[in-house]
């Protein structure tokens, strides 16, 4: 449990904290996942290149879609305008 004092004065710090390494075990199997797998995507071809740049594309398309609404929601809130 992290006091307020402790926060406030950052003395609270991240030294012997083993969920970090957890954290940072994760960090780095996910990445050599993510390598490989665009190795061998690379080794098989132009065809799964083009499928891999497709499917970047529809996830980014679908992400600035989200966005776009969140915008909208926001904006059509009562007061929005007056706290910004």
């Amino acid at each position: 449990v992290i006091h307020e004092a402790d926060k406030a004065s950052g003395g609270h710090l991240l030294v012997d904290d083993q969920n970090k390494y957890k954290s940072m075990r994760t960090r780095a199997w996910s990445t050599v996942w993510m390598l490989g797998g665009f190795a061998l995507i690379i080794y098989m071809g132009h065809l799964y290149i083009w499928a891999m740049i497709i499917a970047i594309q529809i996830f980014m398309v679908r992400e600035v879609f989200n966005l776009a609404r969140k915008a909208r929601e926001d904006r059509d809130l009562p007061g929005f305008r007056i706290l910004n």
